[in-house]
């Protein structure tokens, strides 16, 4: 998943959720260079961390909501939840649930393109 596959149990989630399989984008990516490679310049990114608390209900709940989960049919999403629960099998009740958002910032160039 990014920076929060650092806490062990969210990567063992992203497996679950097959993520490594499914994710549009290897999220460790800086898109700085993509950004700048378009009609802007003077580009910035900043990084924010939070985190979310979230029961085992709330959590499993949150994972059905993921793109590429919520399309699935309904065998293949039996399979996620029945790994997702042996994820949440070893954990406490609330998770804290960590998140790394990615803000860029970025000066549209003057003139004709």
């Amino acid at each position: 998943m990014s920076a929060t596959s650092q806490v062990d149990w969210v990567a063992d989630l992203s497996r679950a959720m097959r993520w490594p399989q499914y994710q549009p984008y290897d999220v460790a990516t800086d898109f700085t260079s993509t950004v700048a490679a378009g009609p802007f310049e003077a580009v910035e990114r900043r990084q924010f961390g939070f985190s979310e608390v979230l029961d085992h209900k709330m959590l499993v709940e949150r994972v059905l909501t993921t793109s590429h989960i919520a399309v699935m049919g309904d065998d293949e999403r039996r399979g996620i939840l029945n790994d997702v629960a042996e994820v949440l099998k070893g954990l406490s009740n609330p998770v804290r649930l960590p998140y790394v958002t990615n803000a860029y910032r970025a000066n549209a160039v003057r003139g004709p393109l």
